[in-house]
């Protein structure tokens, strides 16, 4: 089952800033990014970002397609609780007062192993332990097992950057 969505709730204004979650979601690979409101993500609606291939390798901008962005989305008071309610997520009174992190990969596109391992990434990034929920294409929603750490989510990105080059 592949995600369309990640979901991530946290404690209200207890975000790190963005440059902060994209070195702990991404390492060093370089990076495209725009942030509605500056860096600070506690006051901000959204911001993305994507993972620049063709500067890891250069091989790359021969690869026809599409190189997809996240999209990251802030829903705090009453647009969390319009989201929840969309969605149908099933939510007790404590989560309204959490903001909700929803990372999701922009576009109607088939997304790769390494669109997807990205955006999870950052999901990771900003969950620091906290539970993950993932949303597929149909919009049903399940707890993901998010013991993975970002190292090895990051170990997992530059070999799949290596690995889905083609030969030549």
């Amino acid at each position: 089952m592949k995600p369309f969505e990640y979901w991530v709730f946290v404690k209200s204004g207890s975000l790190p800033s963005g440059r902060e979650i994209l070195k702990s979601a991404w390492g060093d690979l370089p990076t495209n990014y725009f942030f509605w409101c500056g860096l600070n993500l506690n006051k901000a609606r959204y911001f993305s970002a994507d993972v620049r291939r063709w500067e890891f390798d250069r091989r790359w901008s021969k690869v026809p397609g599409f190189n997809p962005t996240v999209f990251v989305y802030f829903y705090r008071r009453r647009r969390l609780r319009s989201q929840l309610t969309r969605k149908n997520f099933p939510f007790s009174q404590d989560m309204l007062y959490q903001d909700l992190v929803a990372v999701t990969l922009d576009g109607d596109v088939d997304y790769d192993q390494l669109d997807i391992k990205t955006a999870y990434a950052l999901a990771v990034a900003f969950a620091r332990g906290e539970p993950i929920y993932g949303f597929d294409e149909n919009g049903m929603h399940y707890k993901i097992d998010s013991t993975q750490t970002n190292e090895s989510l990051l170990a997992e990105i530059k070999s799949l950057l290596v690995s889905m080059l083609p030969a030549n």
